[in-house]
């Protein structure tokens, strides 16, 4: 499924069912998102965040969303500078 902001309503909310319309064939795995993703629509007058989660058929983001993906605890003194 290639996610656009059309298939979400003001509140982020999924509007309706998603139908595949993307070969998922060849899509590296980097592209495909992952349950717990933030999408954050930074396109267009319709400005909203929401969470992706596993039931949802595998989707890559359009280009009108930033895809914010967290990762595992690190300690600060690996992720700070001068530390």
């Amino acid at each position: 499924m290639y996610l656009q902001a059309k298939h979400f309503d003001e509140n982020g909310q999924l509007i309706g069912s998603l139908h595949p319309d993307l070969n998922a064939e060849g899509i590296s795995d980097k592209h495909l998102l992952q349950p717990g993703d933030i999408l954050f629509a930074a396109k267009g007058t319709k400005n909203f965040a929401t969470v992706f989660e596993s039931h949802n058929i595998p989707s890559v983001a359009s280009t009108s969303f930033f895809v914010i993906r967290l990762q595992e605890k690190m300690s600060c003194q690996s992720t700070l500078p001068g530390s």
